[in-house]
């Protein structure tokens, strides 16, 4: 979600000409907030309580990914194609891996989780429960998954 506004024959508050059309190609590519000639990226995220499943990077290192679950809810259960970290930021995971017991993690948690591995990620809490997944190296680069079963 890049964070400008294109109006009529200006981009980024720059005149449209070829070279500035060129690198505005590239601040749609990457999802930036702020103008030319920074060095950082920054990147947004969806401040909500509702459901919502958003890819924030996918380069050619990482995969980050902002997950919100309402209380009761749940991730459709699938196998992690890269090796796994949840960042646990509100609420607490009800996780299962593989045919393992489901645990709890709280707030503050960052749980690593291995390539391959089968996974079931629940609120079972009262609390809405946000995390960040950060996949490394990103999943283009790994090798297929085993199929859910």
């Amino acid at each position: 979600m890049a964070s400008f506004v294109r109006v009529d024959n200006n981009i980024l508050g720059l005149p449209l000409t070829f070279f500035n059309y060129q690198i505005a190609n590239l601040v749609l590519n990457y999802p930036v907030v702020g103008g030319i000639g920074m060095i950082e990226k920054v990147y947004q995220f969806t401040d909500t309580n509702d459901f919502i499943m958003e890819k924030i990077i996918d380069d050619e290192h990482v995969n980050i990914n902002h997950i919100v679950v309402a209380p009761g809810g749940s991730v459709p259960v699938h196998v992690a194609n890269s090796n796994v970290y949840q960042i646990i930021v509100r609420g607490k995971i009800s996780l299962r891996l593989e045919e393992e017991p489901v645990a709890h993690y709280p707030t503050g948690s960052i749980v690593a989780i291995p390539f391959n591995t089968k996974m079931d990620i629940r609120n079972e809490g009262s609390e809405t429960l946000e995390f960040f997944v950060v996949k490394a190296p990103n999943p283009r680069s790994m090798p297929a998954t085993k199929k859910v079963q």
